[in-house]
């Protein structure tokens, strides 16, 4: 099996996708490829991969490139987590937006911001699909670049090219459902839950407890109906605004409700971004990059410093 990784300087998903195919999986006598526009950067992930292979003893092909074309020819499986000028061109849209009285509307995925986002990332992936088709047109492309609905409708529409997109905000958790159970006295693996809708904007749809197969739906809503309106402490925030919405909408939203603020007017208690919504800050990624380089040198321990993301396109792309 061949798999691409474009945009391997990704910090939160790049590890993830390394930790997934060599710890996890053991893919064995297969090829990783790592994508990238930074050649230092291909080079510090590539590096990190080999050590982690190296102390599993996973026989596996690692290889960094900054050439798309060269990377994608005869692959099997193409994640894309890549954001173009992702910093730079929110600030810009920001500043914008600020000076003509609209700055809550920079967001990621909906309003005017979402709309942006969407044409940059749009443009960039299906350039990256429309070379599939020529190089490697049987591959899967899998997406999590932002704003992914859009992303991903757009290639399946427009390309011959299958797409899947993965986003954990339904389960605010790193495996299941954290959130929601909590609203019942619950813990996840005690609840059947299902929930529909786009990404940073998804709907309970239902909850049973697994043992009694009993609905628990009716409980949730109870709850929401119990919240103090009066108490906007951080701690009763989010189930303020969740009461307000269930009154509303006459749904419960299974996310956090900042994201799912993305696509509605402007609302009360909702916290609107005035910096990049992206994993970390030039800070933190400044010293994420120092303990990888020692990672990479054989200097520190992978696990010390890999922290995965939550979504995990690796799993289906192997079943």
């Amino acid at each position: 099996m061949k798999i691409v990784l474009i945009g391997a300087g990704s910090f939160v998903f790049a590890p993830t996708v390394l930790r997934d195919i060599i710890e996890r999986h053991q893919l064995s006598e297969s090829e990783l490829v790592l994508v990238d526009i930074n050649q230092e950067t291909v080079d510090l992930m590539s590096g990190i991969a080999k050590q982690i292979a190296k102390d599993l003893q996973v026989s596996i092909i690692i290889r960094g490139t900054t050439n798309r074309n060269d990377a994608l020819h005869g692959a099997d499986s193409v994640i894309v987590s890549a954001s173009p000028q992702g910093v730079k061109r929110w600030n810009m849209d920001y500043d914008i937006l600020k000076k003509v009285g609209i700055a809550d509307q920079a967001r990621e995925c909906g309003g005017v911001g979402g709309l942006l986002n969407s044409f940059r990332s749009i443009t960039l992936v299906m350039e990256i699909a429309k070379d599939m088709e020529q190089l490697c047109p049987n591959a899967i492309l899998y997406d999590v670049t932002n704003p992914m609905p859009r992303v991903v409708t757009a290639i399946n529409r427009f390309t011959n090219i299958q797409s899947l997109g993965f986003c954990n905000i339904a389960y605010r958790g790193a495996d299941g459902y954290e959130f929601l159970p909590t609203l019942v006295n619950r813990k996840k693996e005690n609840v059947e839950i299902v929930t529909a809708g786009l990404n940073h904007f998804a709907w309970l749809l239902s909850i049973k407890d697994k043992q009694t197969g009993r609905d628990l739906l009716s409980d949730v809503e109870n709850r929401l109906m119990e919240v103090n309106e009066y108490d906007t402490s951080e701690n009763n925030r989010e189930l303020l605004v969740m009461k307000k919405w269930f009154k509303a909408l006459g749904g419960v939203v299974a996310g956090a409700v900042d994201h799912h603020a993305e696509y509605l007017p402007v609302q009360d208690h909702i916290q609107y971004h005035a910096t990049p919504p992206f994993h970390g800050n030039q800070t933190e990624r400044t010293r994420t990059i120092l303990h990888m380089k020692e990672v990479a040198q054989g200097k520190r321990d992978w696990r010390d410093v890999m922290y995965p993301s939550w979504e995990h396109p690796i799993d289906v792309s192997v079943a």
